[in-house]
Order: C-alpha cells, then sequence, then structure tokens
C-alpha cells in the first residue's frame, strides 16, 4: 500500500487536517489501475474492496477511466478486470464530459483495448464529451491508425455523423488535418500554423490525376476519409457492400453533407468519370447533392457548403445534370427545394439559370409546382428548429430563415409568370362568371394535342438539324488536315501540346491556392479543437 500511494500520489504523506494525499482521497483500485501493476494483483485489490469499483475521484473518473488513461501500464487484461467490477463505468462520464473509451482513444490505447471497451460498452462510441467530441472525433485529432477508426466504426457506423460544439465534422477534421500538414494535434497545444508538410501536402493534391501518384502521407489521410465517406454513405464500414453495390468516392462525397465542398472537388479530380454516373439507386452526384440536407447555421461556410458543391458539378457537365431525373422522375430541382435549400446560400438559383424550364415543373412526387415546393419545405424546418431549439438565438435564426424562404419563392415565382397571370385572370373570372365558365377558361390556358404534336415536331428537327451541323464541321476539319503539309500539322499538334500543358499549370496552380485558403481558413477553428483537446489530455 506504502508503494502504490507513492506511485499513484507521488507522496507518501497525508494531510493531517484534510486526510488527504496531494488533495486527493486515497482509493486503493483507482490506484492499482493507474500504476504498473500486474494484472492479478488488479483483481486481487478489487476482490478485497468490491464496493470501491464504481467510485469516482475528484476528477469524476472511475477506477476504468484511469486505466483507460494510462494504456502504457493498463493492459487488455487489467481492463478487463475493471470493467468486470463494474459494467456501468462504461458509461460514466468525468468532469470533461469523457468517458473511459475517450480517454483510451485521446491515450492511444493499444487495439486490444479498444476492442475491449467497444464490445463491452458499444454505446460509448456515441458519447460526446463537454466538447461535443466523440472517440472517433478524438481518435482522428490525435492521428491515430485506419484499424482504430475502422474498430470504432464497425460498432457504431453512426459515429462517423456526430459533429462537435463548433460543427465540425469528422471528415472536416480529417481534411483540414491533411491540408495543414497535422500528424496529430496533441503536441500542437492550441497553435496550428500551416506546416512544410501541409505545403507539401497540398502540392502533391494539386497535381494530382491518380490515387497511386499522391505522397504516402496524403495517402494514408486519405485512407481515412475513404473509409469515413463509405460509412457516412453506406451505413457500414466493411468493404464488402451489400446487395452488389459500389462504393463511388464522388457519390459518397457529394451526399454525405459532412464535409467540405474541396473533398468533393478532390474526388471528382482524380475520378471525372463518376460525375455522369447513375449509381443503383439512379441517382446522379447532383442528386445526391440536392438531396442532401442543409447544414446547420451553426456551422461556417467552409465547413460546408451546398451551393458549391452544386455550382462545382453543374460546371462540369454544361448544366446538363440539371435537366436529368431521378429514378422518382424529379430533377435536382425538385430535390433541392424539397430539403429546405434556398435561392442564394445553397444552389437553387444555380439549377434554375442551369434549367430555367424547371420552374414550371411539377414536382411528380408531390404534385406541387416548385414555388409551392419551397413553402411547404420551409415550413417544416422552421418548426423542426422551433422544437429542437437548435440555437440560444432561435427566434433571429428562424426570422432569417424565413427571410430565406420567402426570396426563394419570390424568385421562383418570377420564373412562371403564366401562373400568375393564370391565376389573376382565374380570380377575375370567379368574381364575374359562374364556375362552369371559370373551368372552360382554365382549360385553355393548357395545350392540346396538335401542339404537342407541333412542338415535339420541331424539336426533333431542331436535333437533326444539330447532328448535321456537327457532321459538317467534322467534314471540314478533316478535309483542312489532309490539305496540310507534315510541319504545319506538327505546329498544331505541338501548339495543342503547349495549351494543354499551360492549362494544367493553371488548374494545378487553382487547387493548391484553394487548398492552401482553406487550410488558413480552418486554422482558429482547429486551434480550438486542439485546445480542448490538449486540456482533457492534461487532466488525469
Amino acid at each position: 500500500e506504502l508503494l502504490l500511494r507513492a506511485a499513484y500520489h507521488d507522496t507518501i504523506i497525508v494531510d493531517e487536517k484534510t486526510n488527504l494525499f496531494n488533495g486527493r482521497i486515497w482509493r486503493p483500485i483507482h490506484a492499482v489501475a493507474g500504476t504498473d501493476c500486474p494484472s492479478s494483483m488488479v483483481e486481487f485489490v478489487i476482490h478485497l474492496f468490491p464496493d470501491q469499483a464504481g467510485n469516482i475521484d475528484e476528477l469524476g473518473n472511475t477506477p476504468l477511466h484511469v486505466g483507460a488513461s494510462r494504456p502504457e501500464t493498463a493492459c487488455a487484461e487489467t481492463m478487463k478486470h475493471l470493467f468486470q467490477s463494474c459494467p456501468a463505468s462504461g458509461l460514466v462520464q468525468n468532469q470533461d464530459g469523457c468517458t473511459p473509451l475517450h480517454l483510451a482513444c485521446l491515450h492511444g490505447a493499444p487495439l486490444d483495448v479498444l476492442k475491449l471497451l467497444l464490445d463491452s460498452c458499444p454505446d460509448a462510441a456515441l458519447v460526446q464529451n463537454n466538447a461535443g467530441q466523440s472517440p472517433l472525433f478524438v481518435s482522428i485529432a490525435i492521428g491515430s491508425s485506419l484499424d482504430v477508426l475502422q474498430e470504432i466504426l464497425k460498432i457504431r457506423p453512426a459515429s462517423v455523423h456526430i459533429r462537435d460544439e463548433m460543427g465540425t465534422s469528422t471528415i472536416t477534421l480529417a481534411w483540414t488535418m491533411l491540408l495543414s500538414g497535422l500528424q496529430t494535434l496533441l503536441s500542437s497545444q492550441g497553435n496550428v500554423e500551416e506546416t512544410g508538410l501541409g505545403r507539401a501536402n497540398i502540392l502533391s493534391m494539386s497535381i494530382a490525376s491518380v490515387s497511386d501518384s499522391l505522397s504516402t502521407t496524403v495517402k494514408m489521410w486519405m485512407a481515412k476519409i475513404h473509409l469515413l465517406l463509405r460509412t457516412s454513405f453506406h451505413g457500414t464500414s466493411a468493404k464488402s457492400l451489400p446487395h452488389g453495390r459500389h462504393f463511388r468516392e464522388v457519390h459518397a462525397a457529394a451526399a454525405a453533407g459532412i464535409c467540405p465542398p474541396d473533398v468533393l472537388a478532390f474526388a471528382l479530380q482524380l475520378m471525372p468519370a463518376e460525375e455522369s454516373v447513375k449509381n443503383e439507386d439512379g441517382n446522379l452526384p447532383l442528386h445526391l447533392v440536392a438531396s442532401a440536407p442543409p447544414h446547420l447555421h451553426l456551422t461556417s461556410p467552409q465547413m460546408g457548403d451546398g451551393a458549391v458543391s452544386i455550382d462545382l458539378l453543374l460546371s462540369l457537365n454544361d448544366a446538363d445534370a440539371a435537366k436529368r431525373f431521378d429514378r422518382r422522375g424529379r430533377l435536382p430541382l425538385h430535390l433541392a427545394l424539397a430539403s429546405s435549400k434556398t435561392w442564394h446560400r445553397v444552389g437553387v438559383k444555380s439549377l434554375v439559370e442551369s434549367f430555367p424550364e424547371s420552374v414550371q415543373m411539377r414536382d411528380p412526387e408531390t404534385g406541387l409546382m416548385p414555388f409551392m415546393l419551397a413553402g411547404a419545405s420551409s415550413n417544416k424546418t422552421l418548426q423542426k428548429e422551433e422544437d429542437q431549439k437548435i440555437a440560444p438565438d432561435l427566434e433571429s435564426h428562424s426570422e432569417i430563415a424565413e427571410a430565406s424562404s420567402l426570396d426563394t419563392i419570390y424568385n421562383l415565382l418570377r420564373g412562371t409568370p403564366r401562373l400568375i397571370r393564370q391565376g389573376m385572370y382565374q380570380k377575375n373570372k370567379n368574381d364575374n362568371d359562374n364556375e362552369d365558365n371559370n373551368s372552360s377558361s382554365g382549360q385553355n390556358t393548357h395545350l392540346n394535342g396538335a401542339e404537342m404534336q407541333y412542338l415535339w415536331r420541331v424539336r426533333s428537327s431542331l436535333l437533326n438539324e444539330t447532328m448535321s451541323l456537327k457532321q459538317k464541321v467534322e467534314e471540314l476539319e478533316a478535309e483542312i488536315l489532309r490539305r496540310m503539309t507534315k510541319a504545319e500539322i506538327k505546329t498544331i499538334e505541338d501548339k495543342k501540346v503547349q495549351d494543354a500543358a499551360t492549362k494544367r499549370e493553371k488548374e494545378c496552380d487553382t487547387r493548391a491556392d484553394r487548398f492552401g485558403i482553406y487550410a488558413n481558413e480552418m486554422v482558429q477553428t482547429i486551434s480550438k479543437i486542439a485546445e480542448r483537446i490538449n486540456k482533457f489530455e492534461g487532466h488525469r
């Protein structure tokens, strides 16, 4: 006992007035859990003092917390004895809100200890500490291995969606640490700046066209982000997906709703062909971006902005994706409005500009016109936020959300003057005519069969004319090539190669600038996370 007191409390002298050792009460089980004792000795002490197995110390720690925070001394067998002596301690939160699993992740416990805690108390993976951080979030912050993340996600895949108190998602954290060149936040002490490794990572990413060309460090972080995206999109971290599904990085980044737009941009950089591919549910990446719920207002724009992702996808395909239906016959505009996206902030304006006719097309699922769908969706969102009390300044936020909704409805109505004229005309008729006359006059506003057939013939004729013009252009280009000398052809080809190289160089510079700007914007956020992580790490 004398040795244990000296090892655990750094003193054997007890304060005669308080009967404390360095301000702390003597607790035998805490002492054996926090010192380098054989597991058999831990088991023996628990047997001597079974009523103390669930006690908490001055920091709110149970013996299981103490063992979890000292992986250098507490082996898996010791942790097993501690847990079995008081299974309820697996979900106990100390004064920092940390469970034993949080502390095991924070202090880099061996994989067998993490497996023991996860298997014994799987729900601990969903608990958030006082900073809103889950054990998965903490593991990413300290730079844990891919195996650690896989173990947590295998037990509780839903933990990938848990954000911290600042709205930072797990994918945002991993992406920011990659761009900043940070291996762990434990040594940062809240002072995070772009490092030389961060600049090297950005350079590697900006010039990459395939994943094999990435540096080793970037590959390591991208493997973690890949795992987080897979789990977020498919609800499982398993490599083999059910029902013959295939993992597509672009689709997952588009649908995640928890990652920065730059993650989607980088996925498209490596796999551009996925942009025009429909997944097993019949969705393009644009359908998934449009369907993703909008970010909470407490999330800053650099952590993820639906409008940026929508604009990015539209720019790659000449806006054709805005005209394509999903399997239920819904356009991206319908999906965006149904998920409460608004005109300016979250991409509705871009969708309408890409396909103006969409504002006059009913949503086949609800039967509502787009402006009606915007009104119905905004009412649901406001009610949900009021019920959940999302923000302390709820009243002001609700006013902003309502103004955004009205702005969206107004702009959608501006694109449908026919509906407005029809509505005004119908109102006047109701004031002056009977119901039968109103019905017949309403029918006159729709196209009849002959008009519809004429429009389809015109469309077919224009398409044929377009194809014919393209064919003529190709024939003329072939004729020009036949008349040119070999030297002229080589000069043109060299110019094309030079232009392509110049264009690629500019694209790489643009990517590097964008990645660097994002990393700088996130310095303050990542510094706060580092500060909290180091504070928790020091409490043991």
